[in-house]
């Protein structure tokens, strides 16, 4: 048997309705949360002026590596409050 007969034999799967697909995608996202750890909702922003070069290469950077610039950012204030409430400012 070839190849070709050996695909053939299978019926073709029918995409998911967009309800179903969201679901889906939920159940993913679900399953790759972390356990026991609630996801807390982002609602407030910091808005901040800065270089434009300083930001395009910022923004290049978290590309490169594969991650956003708010999510390094959020990174570093959380290490910063972190190291602060651990008295490492105190002097």
């Amino acid at each position: 048997m070839d190849a070709r007969e050996d695909i053939a034999k299978y019926e073709p799967v029918q995409p998911a309705a967009p309800l179903q697909r969201e679901h889906l995608r939920r159940q993913r996202v679900d399953i790759m949360a972390k356990p026991n750890k609630e996801k807390k909702k982002k609602n407030a922003q910091l808005v901040l002026r800065l270089n434009k070069d300083l930001r395009d290469r910022f923004v290049e950077a978290c590309q490169d590596l594969d991650t956003s610039a708010a999510r390094e950012v959020r990174r570093f204030i959380k290490k910063f409050l972190k190291s602060y409430d651990a008295g490492e400012f105190d002097e």
